[in-house]
C-alpha cells in the first residue's frame, strides 16, 4: 500500500502544479493526426533502445500538452484477431492464462497494450488511469502487455499488478519489420493485469476521483470507440 499511496501523492502534486493540464486523444488507423503519436513512439524507442519501430497497434491513446505528444499507449482488442504478444506464447493467451494461473478469460474481455512511451512520468500515470477507467466502462476486464521491470513497477504502483505468463523472446517474432535494438536485453515479460481490481483501488483516491469526473466525457468517448472496435 505504501507504493500506491506514494503514487497518489505524486499524482496530486502533479495535478496541483498545473503540469497536469493535458488532453487525451484516441487515434485509429485512419486518423491523419495519428502520425504524431507514431513519431513519438519511434523517436523514444530509438533513443531508449536504439530501436527502429515502424509497426503500431490499431489504436494509439495519447496524452498531449500544447498539442505535443507526451505519452502514448497502443491498443488492440483480442476478440477476432491475434495479439502481437501471442508470438511469445506456446498457446493462445486465454489458454496460457488457464494453464498457468487457472484463469478463465474470454477474448472479448481482453485487450493488448503496447507502443508504451512517455517523456513525462506524471502524464504517463494519468494516461494509464484514463485508460483503466475507459476499459472498465467498456467492460474489458483484462489487459495484456509485454513489459520491462520498469513498466511492471509503474503499473503495480497504479494497482494494475502484473501477473507474468511468459517471457518475451526476440527469436519468437515472425516476419517482423521492426529492429528492436537493445529492448530485449531488459528481459521483458508477457503479463496480464485485472482492470476491475485496479479501478476499485484507484477510486479510493480523492485526487483520482476528481480527475475522473473532470475527464468523464473523454473516458466515455474512449470506451465507446473500444466497444465499437
Amino acid at each position: 500500500m505504501r507504493d500506491l499511496n506514494s503514487s497518489h501523492r505524486a499524482l496530486r502534486t502533479f495535478i496541483a502544479s498545473g503540469e497536469g493540464a493535458a488532453s487525451f486523444h484516441l487515434y485509429d488507423e485512419n486518423a491523419h493526426q495519428r502520425v504524431k503519436a507514431e513519431t513519438a513512439v519511434k523517436k523514444i524507442f530509438r533513443s531508449a533502445y536504439g530501436a527502429d519501430i515502424s509497426s503500431y497497434l490499431p489504436y494509439l491513446l495519447t496524452a498531449e500538452t500544447n498539442q505535443e505528444v507526451a505519452a502514448v499507449i497502443g491498443l488492440r482488442r483480442a476478440f477476432g484477431q491475434e495479439l502481437f504478444l501471442e508470438q511469445y506464447l506456446s498457446a493462445p493467451i486465454e489458454s496460457a492464462l488457464k494453464d498457468i494461473n487457472g484463469l478463465t478469460v474470454s477474448r472479448k474481455n481482453l485487450i493488448e497494450i503496447g507502443n508504451l512511451v512517455s517523456c513525462q512520468a506524471g502524464l504517463s500515470r494519468q494516461l494509464f488511469i484514463v485508460l483503466a477507467f475507459a476499459l472498465a466502462k467498456a467492460e474489458i476486464e483484462w489487459v495484456s502487455f509485454t513489459a520491462t521491470a520498469q513498466v511492471e513497477q509503474l503499473l503495480a504502483k497504479l494497482s494494475l499488478f502484473p501477473v507474468v505468463i511468459g517471457q518475451a523472446n526476440a527469436q519468437a517474432i515472425v516476419n517482423g519489420e521492426d529492429s528492436w535494438g537493445s529492448y530485449y536485453v531488459n528481459s521483458p515479460n508477457v503479463c496480464v493485469g485485472n482492470v476491475f481490481n485496479a479501478v476499485a483501488e484507484l477510486e479510493k483516491s480523492i485526487a483520482i476521483q476528481k480527475m475522473i469526473v473532470a475527464l468523464a466525457p473523454t473516458i466515455d468517448f474512449i470506451a465507446e470507440k473500444l466497444i465499437a472496435s
